[in-house]
């Protein structure tokens, strides 16, 4: 879904911001790509730490050594689950590793920590997109999901995106649980493994919904102001990056402190106190051109 909003959006002007300031020109297709790049990553990492997950320690009885277990048992306990769950599910090598230690689903808690590291990154680019509308950013419309706030009629607030940043928050804190679990063990079993799947699961379970909720609520329905923005782009002063190869850093700083003093643009500054002729400026000055769209 996330790739097929950015591609309705690929070619609408935005500026890119730096430090909560103003930058130069990006895309509103490329800010959404960048989400989507990030969601795959944790995707990617969850994959990952699943496969390792699904080498299991039964079959190595008190210590890991398997003793009093029949021959066979750990290949054909995992055979056994394998059927039933439909993961690929197989005995470690090490009996020993999966029993004194619980790296694996430590592992699967961390890539679970970094969905939900992305989940409140993004929620939170919503909230400050969405913000105003008079006196914030206001360059996103998010859907109405409720009437207002309870003392100002009509207002709209972030509601699932403020629902998802908790959740992530709550993930982050089971997580730094389970990390504390995971290096809890003593010599031959970590007797914390209970924990670490109760918090699994719940972390599962929230990530699960908040997404859910964030795709149905948000991002399907979630409509930027192209035309405004667009317009708001071309007196941004950090166009003027474009033309420092040629007329020098010092210049360009001296004409972007012009503009913001002045409110002039930096084409028309450009024009009347650079040697670079019109054709140029407007060819260097192109939103597409700075943005690597053209």
């Amino acid at each position: 879904m996330l790739a097929q909003r950015a591609q309705e959006y690929q070619g609408a002007i935005k500026t890119g911001r730096t430090h909560l300031m103003d930058a130069t020109p990006v895309t509103f297709g490329q800010e959404i790509t960048t989400w989507l790049m990030q969601v795959e990553f944790a995707e990617h990492k969850l994959l990952q730490a699943k496969e390792d997950l699904c080498a299991i320690p039964q079959g190595g009885t008190a210590v890991g050594t398997g003793i009093n277990a029949p021959a066979g048992f750990a290949e054909q306990v995992a055979s056994a689950l394998s059927e039933q769950i439909g993961l690929p599910i197989r005995p470690l090598e090490h009996l020993f590793e999966g029993q004194n230690a619980i790296d694996r689903p430590a592992a699967y808690s961390a890539a679970l920590r970094g969905l939900a590291v992305t989940l409140m990154k993004l929620s939170n680019d919503l909230r400050w997109l969405g913000s105003g509308p008079f006196h914030g950013l206001a360059e996103l419309n998010l859907p109405e999901l409720q009437p207002g706030s309870s003392i100002m009629p009509g207002k709209v607030n972030p509601v699932v995106c403020e629902s998802v940043a908790m959740i992530s928050a709550q993930v982050m804190g089971l997580d730094h649980s389970n990390q504390i679990a995971a290096q809890s063990g003593n010599f031959q079993l970590n007797v914390m493994l209970p924990l670490v799947a109760n918090n699994l699961y719940q972390m599962g379970v929230l990530l699960s919904q908040g997404i859910h909720k964030l795709v149905d609520k948000v991002l399907t329905g979630m409509q930027f102001k192209t035309a405004e923005v667009a317009a708001q782009v071309a007196t941004n002063p950090m166009l003027v990056t474009a033309l420092a190869p040629f007329i020098g850093y010092q210049k360009a700083a001296k004409l972007a402190q012009q503009a913001v003093a002045t409110g002039t643009s930096i084409a028309e500054l450009a024009a009347s106190q650079t040697e670079l002729t019109q054709a140029q400026i407007d060819e260097l000055l192109d939103p597409l051109v700075l943005t690597g769209q053209k």
